[in-house]
């Protein structure tokens, strides 16, 4: 599928809900955006409701973690903290993996006191 295929589809797809079509590539831009951090939102909706616990902070990992309007507008539509980064999070979970298949960490606790001790996080409030 190519990009204009993608904007088609999503121009359509407003028509056909009866939403604002988009006009140019920035307002495509911020409905696509939008949309993600509605269903960051629907996510965790109902992650609370089969965990019966209540989610109080949001951790953006990997490439998303760079995209700051992405953390901002999940953190303004949730109402709840996103914590982003580290970008590598692939990586730096197979590196923990490893440590503690040879004993270096014993735990997750560990693995997250390591990652936290060891990278920078940029906090997004709602």
């Amino acid at each position: 599928m190519t990009a204009s295929n993608v904007a088609e589809a999503i121009k359509t797809e407003c028509r056909e809900s009866e939403q604002a079509v988009p006009q140019n590539l920035g307002q495509l831009l911020q409905t696509v955006f939008y949309s993600m951090a509605k269903g960051f939102q629907a996510a965790i909706e109902e992650l609370q409701q089969i965990l019966k616990r209540k989610i109080t902070k949001i951790h953006v990992v990997g490439g998303g973690s760079q995209n700051t309007y992405l953390c901002d507008l999940t953190a303004q539509i949730t109402g709840l903290p996103v914590s982003a980064g580290p970008k590598e999070a692939a990586v730096i979970g197979n590196v923990l993996c490893q440590m503690q298949a040879v004993g270096e960490i014993k735990n997750i606790e560990e693995a997250q006191k390591l990652v936290s001790e060891s990278f920078a996080f940029q906090t997004y409030n709602a």
